[in-house]
């Protein structure tokens, strides 16, 4: 059974990970054209720091949505689909009503706001701000619906058409951005709202093509509905820590020199379109299977999946990360430098990179133990723990950017990332966990050997003329495939060494899967 609920795991990462990979791809791209257009500059500065409440609305109005999943999952196993439908109505119509009032506050409330997210802004700048702040609501109440009605397809293990429409949302803004970048940083706000749109209408329509009966109704004093919001409650206040550490960050951000902020958003992008496609991307196919497997008691599955997990995810963000930082001039040049990104932006970009690097584990792994905190319906602990992350990152910026800048938010958030990984491991886990955390650590430090034999191939590379010229030409590009290649084969005949259990486990994992997709077998 262990085996078949891996492979089955495994068909819906495939599926997954190719949308992530898709809007992944989409969204840093996205980057670079923001890049090229605008390069690190006040008015990108101005733009980032415009979506920091937009971005708040639409992450506030899908807080627990999460918890969908296993009362789906409860509902659908002990009293049969029908009500499990209801109760997908009754709960979505909880987190339209959320949306929609928090879009309001947020339009209301743009200008006071304004002061507190960033309160070094000239005036000029501070109405750019703000117009860019009430358009992107719009793409807020887009998105966020978007994603609220995404939930049922992922209850019902149908991961597709959420991919699609996360694809759709990506597109069309590249698109907008490309037609109408001559209107400025407004074309990268109003290619966000067009995105949202976009999504939205790909998820209704799939909805519609599921033919999936949900009765939209609003009984806030129903149980399932008193339920959820006692599940969510931890999460709001652990998220409305998380907001507050970004609010911080951008308060920081703001009184940055000008394209220092947009650096660290360029850098941070790099990094975080790896952990969406790998960290993210195993955590969101994973938690269905999670919360099935904790709603019917089977501690052996939870173990294996969970193990599995985690090994699958070390096993891919930390050459990334390893080879990101050792890396990270070159790949800045090669990928950012041109158009109005000049060799001033790459050195900003640069030196916030090589901090950002090391978090991409932490990321990747953070997911994952998140999914089955969640799973298994534990929403105080992630609370906490999130609470003690905001703190550690709110004092470290207050020590670190007087005296790094842009570098001083940088390492704040890598450590607090990292603080907060190790008191995922140890802290609040079941029997079933903690075997699979103990197996986890010992595999991941077998592949901690295999990433350092990587280093020791890849760091004398970065030593090359071809990878330090401050202009990316062929050279460098060949230069950059090659030291990739390199640490790419170190890593592989590595991995054979040290972990060859592991690799062979993965191995026929993914031959099966070719297998079964020649076959012609789709789906989850």
């Amino acid at each position: 059974m262990a085996a078949t609920t891996g492979q089955r795991v495994l068909r819906a990462t495939g599926i997954v990970g190719a949308g992530s990979a898709g809007v992944a791809v989409l969204g840093f791209a996205k980057n670079l054209l923001a890049a090229y257009y605008f390069g690190t500059s006040l008015s990108m500065d101005t733009y980032f720091l415009a979506l920091v409440i937009p971005d708040m609305v639409q992450y506030f109005s899908i807080t627990g949505l999460f918890n969908f999943i296993p009362l789906f999952a409860e509902a659908r196993a002990q009293k049969g689909l029908s009500e499990a439908w209801l109760v997908a109505g009754r709960l979505l119509a909880y987190w339209l009503l959320v949306l929609s009032g928090l879009l309001a506050v947020a339009l209301l409330a743009a200008v006071p706001l304004s002061w507190i997210v960033a309160p070094g802004l000239e005036p000029g700048a501070r109405a750019i701000y703000l117009d860019h702040t009430r358009l992107l609501t719009a793409m807020a109440f887009a998105a966020g619906a978007a994603r609220i009605l995404s939930a049922v397809l992922t209850a019902q293990k149908r991961f597709g058409v959420p991919a699609l429409a996360e694809f759709a949302f990506q597109a069309a803004s590249v698109a907008y951005l490309v037609v109408f970048h001559e209107l400025g940083t407004m074309a990268l706000a109003g290619g966000m709202v067009f995105g949202g749109f976009c999504q939205l209408l790909v998820n209704t329509l799939g909805l519609r093509i599921e033919g999936a009966p949900i009765p939209i109704t609003l009984e806030l004093r129903h149980p399932v509905v008193g339920r959820m919001l006692k599940l969510s409650l931890p999460v709001y206040l652990g998220n409305a820590g998380a907001k507050v550490n970004q609010v911080v960050i951008a308060a920081f951000g703001s009184t940055l020199s000008a394209g220092g902020l947009s650096a660290l958003q360029y850098s941070f992008a790099a990094v975080d379109v790896l952990g969406r496609m790998m960290g993210q991307t195993l955590s969101r196919a994973l938690f269905p299977f999670l919360a099935d497997q904790y709603a019917q008691d089977k501690s052996e599955e939870v173990t294996h999946s969970l193990e599995r997990s985690l090994v699958a995810t070390v096993l891919l963000t930390l050459p990334a990360g390893v080879g990101l930082g050792l890396l990270a001039y070159p790949v800045v040049v090669v990928v950012f430098q041109r158009g109005s990104f000049d060799a001033s932006s790459a050195a900003l970009t640069t030196s916030a990179l090589q901090i950002y690097a090391p978090a991409l584990v932490a990321f990747g792994v953070n997911y994952v133990l998140s999914s089955a905190y969640f799973a298994r319906g534990d929403t105080l602990t992630p609370m906490k723990l999130g609470f003690v992350r905001v703190f550690a990152a709110m004092v470290l910026c207050s020590l670190l950017v007087p005296v790094l800048g842009h570098r001083g938010i940088a390492l704040a958030t890598t450590a607090s990332e990292f603080l907060k990984l190790a008191l995922m491991l140890t802290v609040g886990r079941l029997p079933a966990e903690d075997l699979a955390i103990r197996r986890g650590l010992v595999a991941g430090a077998r592949l901690g050997a295999a990433a350092i034999a990587m280093a020791a191939v890849v760091w004398p590379l970065t030593q090359l003329e071809a990878l330090r010229v401050p202009h990316a030409g062929p050279q460098t590009v060949v230069a950059l495939a090659g030291a990739i290649v390199a640490g790419g084969a170190a890593y592989f005949v590595a991995m054979r060494i040290f972990t060859p259990s592991e690799f062979a486990y993965f191995r026929a994992q993914l031959r099966r899967l070719s297998r079964r997709s020649e076959a012609g077998e789709v789906g989850a």
